[in-house]
């Protein structure tokens, strides 16, 4: 099956579009798009923009310190205008034709530097001001708790950016471009090489130890491409591929993000409910989401090699 012969419905909701986080999809993109046109025609680029929402997130972090609604509303609202930046550089690249492997790298260290800074602010509002007792005393500090928050939504963003791309590119261009870029790349990787390529390699590594539990070897790793790739894109519209776009759809970085201002804006007590539920639940919930993929990729795979075969 190829793209060529799917309905219009399903040319009109591509994969990046099903698995995009809501509120980025229905709300921030389409306004983002709106303010491309605008600046499409003057000398702001796209680095320019991302390099300025660190300097808003920290100032969203300091404004969370406060136990005070009308702080806290305020370092809400300031970090949502990060958040539509964060749509608005990517599209300013692509429109002004500048999208770089470097502009890629500085937007993901700039969007986690974002997040640092907020939960920085997180952190020292708890410190400042005691949250509401409870037994996770006796089993983890407040500072553990955040910490853990955070690092489950470092999970998710790293997983749903990975099999987003995995999924996308197998669609799209008919290869899996998670296994292609990264052998690109380390044939390239020399010790002179650009830091932006170590560090795409590096991450890529990550990826493929993480979710295909093994170090990269170009010898030993099969991409699933050609008319296995075809075989795979069948299912695309399959109810075990529209439940994981859906999964992702709130289950990735952004959406931990998109909840955990939410949070600020309740108030200093469902802000602490909303860490506990991270770092407990939170973890079970993309784990599974996690292992779920996983054994989609190794069950089609498997069945797409049957297929072949045959």
């Amino acid at each position: 099956m190829t793209t060529a012969s799917l309905t219009g419905t399903e040319r009109e909701i591509p994969w990046k579009l099903r698995v995009e986080e809501p509120a980025n999809r229905f709300v921030y993109y389409p306004v983002a798009r709106r303010l491309v046109r605008l600046l499409v025609k003057t000398p702001i680029t796209a680095n320019q923009v991302t390099l300025i929402q660190p300097v808003i997130a920290a100032l969203a972090g300091y404004l969370v310190t406060f136990n005070d609604w009308r702080y806290m509303v305020a370092g809400a609202l300031v970090f949502e205008l990060r958040s539509m930046l964060d749509c608005v550089d990517g599209t300013l690249a692509r429109a002004k034709k500048t999208s770089s492997a470097n502009g890629h790298a500085l937007d993901a260290i700039c969007d986690w530097l974002g997040v640092v800074f907020l939960y920085a602010g997180i952190y020292y509002h708890f410190h400042l001001h005691a949250p509401p007792a409870g037994a996770w005393a006796a089993y983890l500090p407040m500072g553990g708790i955040v910490a853990l928050s955070l690092l489950q939504g470092a999970m998710r963003s790293f997983a749903a950016d990975y099999y987003m791309r995995k999924y996308g590119s197998i669609f799209s261009s008919g290869c899996d471009q998670t296994v292609e870029d990264l052998r690109q790349v380390q044939r390239e990787l020399t010790p002179t090489s650009p830091f932006w390529s170590k560090v795409e390699a590096w991450i890529g590594r990550c990826g493929h130890l993480a979710f295909q539990h093994e170090f990269f070897d170009a010898d030993r790793t099969k991409s699933i491409s050609g008319e296995q790739a075809q075989l795979l894109t069948a299912q695309r519209n399959s109810p075990i591929m529209k439940l994981l776009a859906g999964l992702w759809s709130v289950s990735n970085g952004d959406f931990f993000i998109r909840l955990s201002v939410a949070s600020i804006l309740f108030g200093h007590f469902w802000m602490w409910e909303l860490q506990l539920f991270w770092a407990s639940f939170g973890f079970v919930w993309i784990v599974a989401v996690i292992w779920l993929n996983g054994w989609f990729v190794k069950r089609a795979a498997h069945q797409v090699h049957a297929e072949v075969v045959s």
